[in-house]
């Protein structure tokens, strides 16, 4: 009898604290917090996101433990935060996922924010998004082709996780016309799941960031490295370069295989450069290699000559290849990595952005 009391007051107690909780949230969620831990000027929908417009916020970038700020304008491009020229009439466009983005800098410190302060004669702007591939890029550029005149190039950035991405992340909905999120599609199809998921979003966000923290800390564990040798973390984004495809992890490329996947990218490169080409605009793509890249080398699927055949076969206008370059720098130096890339992270620090940006200007203007 006193133990069945125990359990049912314990039981009580829990559920108070869980309505107390719950209700916390919602004011806190609603009144108080900000998110401004990590990318806080996303606009989401249920099954595809972008950036809000207009949007000022200071985000946190997790590895790093460092903050930066962000601006988007009228159109939900991230920028430098004056207003533009409204003058210029003609434009140069950077597609691109969260290395286009700036992902970790202050803006003026990433390849597109020195493009957008230092280039005079064109209106720079930047649809670079975290986590986007060439699925979007592709849907992006018909959407610019629409309403945005005069672009004369075009300037595609494709890195190693754009080929996973085009795997488990994104596909295109020929029902709404868009890209859609697939884990969202496959499992999010009934309005009224996805209205509950849309309202846990917007008001339990207390919640949200407990379990982020949690996730980031047990994750930060499982990829440490497991001996000093090896400094530079495998990725599941990268690790098809150097791992034979019948050890990748399986939940990964679940939905599309791996030859599937790169028969879809390549589908879309080649819709994006007839794109262009009916813009009348020039399109550059511009590859740079990852850090594991460097270290771990390319001998199951050679990303870069992959890369350099497919746009030969696209007849893309130049393709802008930094990997000659870093190589270079990390034989010329024992610390290449923490040279060229943020801390325990994927992307490149300010000096890597600059060199993108010295290349790529030499290369396009």
């Amino acid at each position: 009898m006193r133990i069945a009391m125990i359990i049912k007051k314990i039981t009580i107690n829990f559920i108070l604290f869980l309505l107390l909780f719950a209700i916390f949230d919602l004011i806190f969620s609603n009144f108080i917090y900000k998110e401004t831990f990590r990318y806080a000027c996303y606009k989401y929908d249920i099954d595809f996101y972008s950036l809000q417009t207009n949007c000022v916020a200071i985000e946190k970038h997790e590895p790093t433990n460092k903050n930066f700020k962000v601006y988007t304008d009228e159109n939900g491009h991230r920028f430098l935060g004056q207003k533009k020229d409204s003058d210029k009439n003609k434009t140069v466009v950077f597609l691109g996922d969260s290395h286009t983005y700036g992902l970790g800098l202050e803006y003026q410190d990433t390849f597109t924010g020195k493009f957008e302060k230092k280039i005079n004669d064109y209106k720079i702007l930047n649809f670079g998004v975290p986590s986007y591939s060439p699925t979007v890029y592709n849907y992006q550029l018909k959407i610019i082709k629409e309403k945005i005149k005069n672009v004369k190039k075009i300037i595609l950035i494709l890195d190693i996780s754009d080929l996973l991405q085009e795997s488990f992340r994104w596909e295109y909905n020929t029902e709404n016309n868009k890209p859609n999120l697939i884990t969202e599609i496959a499992k999010k199809k009934e309005k009224k799941i996805a209205g509950w998921l849309k309202f846990k979003r917007e008001n339990f966000k207390g919640y949200r960031l407990i379990t982020f923290h949690i996730r980031e800390f047990f994750r930060s564990i499982k990829n440490r490295p497991e001996s000093k040798k090896e400094e530079i973390i495998k990725t599941h984004w990268g690790e098809f370069t150097y791992t034979d495809k019948k050890n990748l992890r399986e939940e990964y490329w679940e939905f599309l295989n791996f030859d599937e996947t790169l028969k879809k990218m390549t589908k879309n490169l080649y819709e994006i450069s007839a794109l262009s080409a009916n813009m009348n605009s020039e399109l550059y793509i511009v590859i740079f290699p990852w850090a594991e890249t460097l270290q771990y080398g390319q001998n199951s699927f050679n990303w870069e000559n992959y890369m350099i055949q497919t746009c030969n076969d696209i007849n893309c206008t130049k393709l802008i290849n930094l990997f000659p370059k870093f190589r270079e720098l990390k034989n010329s130096s024992i610390n290449w990595r923490k040279e060229l890339y943020l801390t325990d992270d994927i992307h490149l620090n300010k000096r890597g952005h600059e060199i993108l940006y010295r290349v790529i200007s030499k290369a396009v203007f």
